[in-house]
């Protein structure tokens, strides 16, 4: 990015001496400038300048701002998946019917759409398969002809808490990654 800015800023440059050896007429008195009109240009080019920067300034506010955001929301969000796992190892005894009024079923989506609406991390693709076998759990639980059914005995239901436990991890290594940057 910061290439990118150097070269916007030389430019101008660039331009000035292929109109100056190419002999452009740049202002409207012709190939004689007056005084007026370098001040013109010179006013031109410290504005574009400001431009320039200004819009580099804000990219890197906008970066800071993110980055800051991560790092106030990710241990809450962290401990929210962790107390889901905790609940769902709890629960693992009970059967699919019981599970219907757990409120962590619930909680998994919403807190994976915390996890999305963060920016910065590279999560997308746990995200996406964690809400997949959340759908398949569910499924799971709505199954009338499963009701009796442990959840211990679903593979389903673990792969789930691994993911789940994944995401964790990889918001520890988030977490960590920025605070050593």
């Amino acid at each position: 990015m910061i290439s990118m800015v150097i070269v916007g800023a030389i430019l101008p440059a660039v331009f000035m001496a292929a109109a100056w050896l190419l002999n452009w007429s740049l202002t409207p008195g012709g190939s004689d400038p007056t005084v007026g009109d370098v001040w013109t240009m010179i006013g031109g080019l410290l504005g574009y300048w400001g431009v320039l920067f200004s819009g580099y300034a804000a990219y890197q506010v906008k970066a800071l701002s993110e980055k800051y955001f991560a790092r106030t929301r990710f241990p809450q969000i962290k401990e929210n998946i962790d107390a889901i796992t905790e609940r769902m190892g709890k629960a693992a005894d009970k059967p699919a019917s019981a599970l219907r009024s757990e409120r962590f079923i619930a909680s998994i989506s919403v807190t994976l759409g915390e996890v999305e609406r963060v920016p910065g991390h590279k999560m997308n693709e746990l995200i996406k398969r964690a809400k997949a076998e959340r759908k398949a759990v569910v499924d799971w639980i709505n199954d009338e002809t499963q009701n009796s059914v442990n959840a211990n005995s679903k593979k389903i239901y673990w792969t789930l808490f691994q993911t789940l436990q994944e995401i964790s991890q990889e918001i520890t290594a988030h977490i960590k990654e920025q605070g050593a940057k």
